[in-house]
């Protein structure tokens, strides 16, 4: 039987564009695999957001959710009954256009000797 670590991190989203200007949510520590359950995005505020996700791997962006309009006052959770494995060194970015962005991640780090 595998063991494993379960995690969690919450990050208020500042940037408003992607890439390496993008908030970090979550970094992947070394040694480890991290298979996300959870990535909930949440809006507090009075109007809807732009919200976007990208995974970063090595120097390479990609996006998970891109330009997606959140409406005021809700959430989602784009891999809601999936999983979203990522590597040591891996990480969750985000970035929004204007109103108050709140992302979540949550799930289990495998330990990796080999990493």
């Amino acid at each position: 039987m595998e063991s494993y670590i379960p995690f969690y991190q919450s990050a208020s989203i500042t940037a408003t564009s992607g890439d390496a200007s993008a908030t970090v949510v979550y970094t992947v520590p070394s040694k480890f695999e991290a298979e996300l359950s959870v990535l909930l995005l949440s809006s507090g505020d009075t109007g809807s957001t732009d919200t976007n996700i990208q995974i970063k791997r090595g120097s390479t962006y990609s996006y998970v959710l891109k330009k997606y309009s959140l409406a005021a006052n809700s959430f989602i959770n784009p891999i809601e009954n999936g999983t979203l494995y990522l590597n040591a060194g891996d990480s969750v970015v985000s970035h929004r256009n204007a109103n108050a962005l709140d992302v979540t991640v949550s799930g289990k780090l495998i330990f990796k000797e080999s990493s």
